[in-house]
């Protein structure tokens, strides 16, 4: 299962008893940070085993891992992932507080037939190296980020909306002009722990959103933006596949609204809706494991503006020099998702961005920008035509 090499030089150290607490000695594995996920540590001849569980059965099969291994010398050493449930998603990616997060060499797992094991073979340095299904970005980080971005951009203004079901706060992203049958356009993040591909690609569209050129400013000065860029701040620091604290799936409460953090994001937009603005469209951001997908509305539904997801499909790919995103329309037909929920209820257009599990950082970067700069050519272009005016004329 794992490169006799490693054994060999495990072996030739001095191993710690088998009864040593894993997070214990001069070689401990630690899941004691926020987003860690790893269950039952045990120690082993070559290293340790942990057991990967979901927060709750059933539940998507995205089965999160996150621990710390600390190491007074550098030295090789073996992590066996025993699932309970699910299989061998994620490659695994490292950190080590330098040159930020890098996948494990591919010949460095070895994954049982069945999926349910797998045992990485990790040539640790002297210190601490995080490792992790994705890269972990918790919620408290996140929230620094969006912090940031609001300081740095005028015409964001950024609140807290309301608080999660445990009292974190659920930031709320705002601007451009209100009512007077003002477009409105929604932008929702993290609703799902370990799809941090998508959160990557926010970061990007958000950053577009708020550049001062001419496109930037005159889309800013036309439409009003509501963001809700980390939705399921519980999840993320419980190290959760895929729930909230209450363990529901917030992704599939957008009608029902049992939770804080979808009925914050409903009220909001009600109360613009009451003010006089006019939903017209929304994006939701994900990863996914079937690579990078736009899930759009049938094309047969009455939406207003009407067709306007494909044209903004063909613009991203025209500002793109590789293959842009897949097209999916009627996914999750009569779930209530975020994307549901908005079109039925506003008749808008109500899109899932999904990025690849496997997609890298640079190019969710890049998928995101494009998504961003194209959707603001053709909403206003699309609501000029729709209003019979010209932007020249608002």
């Amino acid at each position: 299962m794992m490169p006799a090499a490693f054994i060999a030089l495990a072996l030739l150290g001095a191993a710690p008893p088998l009864s040593v607490p894993c997070d214990e000695g001069e070689l401990q594995l630690r899941s004691d940070f926020e987003g860690a996920r790893a269950a039952d540590c045990r120690r082993t001849e070559a290293g340790f085993a942990v057991t990967i569980s979901p927060e709750k059965e059933p539940v998507n099969k995205s089965p999160w891992y996150a621990f710390d291994l600390i190491a007074a010398d550098a030295q090789p050493v073996t992590v066996k992932l025993n699932y309970t449930y699910g299989w061998h998603r994620y490659s695994p990616k490292a950190w080590h507080g330098e040159g930020g997060w890098e996948v494990l060499p591919e010949d460095a797992v070895e994954t049982a037939d069945d999926g349910q094991r797998a045992v990485m073979s990790i040539a640790l340095a002297e210190g601490r190296t995080r490792i992790a299904a994705q890269p972990l970005y918790d919620a408290s980080e996140r929230m620094g980020w969006v912090e940031a971005l609001a300081a740095a951009s005028p015409d964001l203004k950024l609140t807290i909306a309301g608080h999660s079901v445990e009292e974190r706060p659920i930031q709320r992203l705002s601007s451009g002009p209100e009512g007077e049958g003002r477009p409105l356009l929604l932008l929702l993040g993290s609703q799902h722990p370990p799809e941090v591909p998508g959160w990557t690609a926010m970061q990007a569209f958000l950053e577009r959103l708020v550049e001062d050129d001419r496109l930037a400013q005159e889309f800013r000065d036309q439409i009003r933006i509501e963001i809700f860029p980390i939705l399921n701040p519980d999840g993320l620091d419980r190290g959760h596949w895929r729930l909230n604290a209450a363990l529901v799936d917030i992704n599939r409460d957008w009608g029902p609204f049992t939770q804080p953090e979808t009925r914050i994001v409903r009220d909001v937009i009600e109360a613009r809706r009451t003010a006089g603005d006019r939903p017209v469209l929304m994006v939701d951001f994900h990863a996914t494991r079937k690579g990078d997908i736009l899930y759009t509305p049938d094309e047969t539904a009455q939406l207003t503006p009407g067709g306007y997801t494909n044209e903004w499909a063909s613009a991203i790919e025209s500002r793109l020099d590789e293959p842009s995103f897949r097209i999916v329309t009627a996914h999750n037909p009569g779930l209530p998702t975020s994307k549901g929920w908005f079109a039925e209820t506003y008749g808008a257009p109500g899109v899932t961005l999904e990025i690849g599990d496997e997609t890298d950082p640079d190019r969710s970067s890049r998928l995101g920008r494009a998504a961003a700069e194209a959707m603001m050519v053709t909403l206003l272009e699309q609501l000029s035509i729709q209003t019979g005016t010209s932007q020249e004329d608002e």
